[in-house]
């Protein structure tokens, strides 16, 4: 499924997804969107998917598709659905297809469970959504979905609704365990050590000598650790200075759980290799005491709905994949080349051979041979 809006983070591999993971996120990893050590459920752990049986074929009915109208030019002359259903697809159809496809195919698997998503819940879910980005729907009109060239109706119908449709799918198959919620508790509320991290991407040639050289210059002084951690390759670190959320006991990355709790404030860990390849760096800011004011047995609830609404959005990917296997979409609809498209083919097809015609170059003048025919 296409992404509507972004959201979405760098993948380096699984280490770096956990790094990734952590840094944004406040609490636990099982809490989180992409990652979680309680229980994230690859394709291989989820319940196999029901059997679609298509809609058996209904007798013809004689549509009036092509009699409806939707306005009408000089007092009389009609414009049908059809007509305008053609002029839309044929400018928009094969941009649009793979998303609409990916909608039903998600639909067809929710009906054969029995589920549906009312337009009130759609409503509740954009109302929640609206609140959490503490946004107004006239801001998030016209500074979000403006600006991704989407409608609010779009983003309802193909990303909302769909959401919701996933969710409940999900729910009905999400396990919490007593293990899960108490990883959550130590994430919220048990000891833990504030960080600032250096991540270094892995070197697809090997092992960099590169990393090391880095260790080496940002252990000798707090002034060569502040540069390197702001000019870090990873963005959303950078940004930060390092700083990450507080590493928790029985993190989802162990090496790092270690390292942290033995450091002690501005001391620097050794250079870590997680098990994709990649390197952290990390330096200790202050270590947190546990917040003994808080109990599991009260928490509890509260940690029940976010460890299930953590899974659920975990395993989404996963079902879509296999709601999209079980499919086998064949998409025949291709995508029209855009004009920009067009015209670069026309500068490469009317350049002389053995040469190549600059991007931005204007196109030459006069008779224009078909695109991709020689001059």
């Amino acid at each position: 499924m296409k992404k509507q809006v972004p959201t979405k983070a760098p993948a380096r591999g699984a280490g770096r997804k956990k790094i990734a993971f952590g840094l944004a996120v406040v609490v636990v990893a099982v809490l989180a969107f992409c990652l979680g050590r309680g229980g994230a459920q690859t394709p291989s752990q989820l319940p196999p998917m029901p059997k679609i049986t298509p809609p058996a074929n209904a007798p013809a009915v004689p549509s009036d598709y092509s009699r409806r109208v939707v306005a009408h030019i000089y007092n009389s002359i009609p414009i049908t659905r059809e007509e305008l259903g053609e002029y839309l697809i044929a400018r928009y159809g094969a941009e649009r297809v793979e998303n609409f496809v990916n909608r039903r195919i998600i639909e067809e698997a929710c009906r054969s469970k029995g589920i549906t998503v009312t337009d009130a819940e759609v409503e509740a879910a954009l109302t929640y959504d609206l609140k959490g980005l503490n946004i107004s729907l006239a801001d998030f009109k016209n500074k979000v979905l403006k600006a991704y060239g989407k409608t609010l109706y779009e983003w309802k119908e193909d990303v909302l609704r769909p959401k919701l449709w996933l969710a409940k799918y999900c729910r009905i198959e999400v396990k919490v365990s007593d293990e899960d919620l108490k990883i959550a508790f130590e994430g919220h509320y048990g000891e833990k050590v504030e960080c600032r991290m250096i991540l270094l991407p892995k070197d697809t040639a090997g092992e960099s000598r590169h990393d090391y050289d880095i260790y080496d210059k940002v252990r000798k002084s707090d002034a060569e650790f502040d540069s390197a951690a702001t000019k870090q390759a990873f963005a959303p670190l950078a940004a930060k200075g390092g700083l990450i959320p507080p590493i928790y006991r029985r993190y989802p990355e162990p090496s790092i759980e270690k390292e942290a709790f033995r450091l002690k404030p501005g001391e620097l860990s050794k250079l870590l290799t997680l098990s994709d390849g990649s390197r952290v760096i990390l330096k200790c800011v202050q270590h947190i005491p546990p917040d003994k004011t808080k109990r599991f047995e009260d928490e509890r609830p509260k940690l029940y709905d976010e460890v299930t609404e953590a899974k659920i959005t975990q395993m989404v990917p996963h079902l879509f994949k296999q709601m999209r296997d079980q499919a086998k979409p064949q998409i025949y609809m291709k995508r029209t080349p855009r004009p920009e498209d067009t015209e670069q083919q026309v500068r490469r097809a009317l350049a002389p051979p053995g040469t190549m015609a600059a991007p931005n170059a204007p196109a030459p003048t006069g008779v224009v041979p078909a695109v991709g025919q020689k001059k």
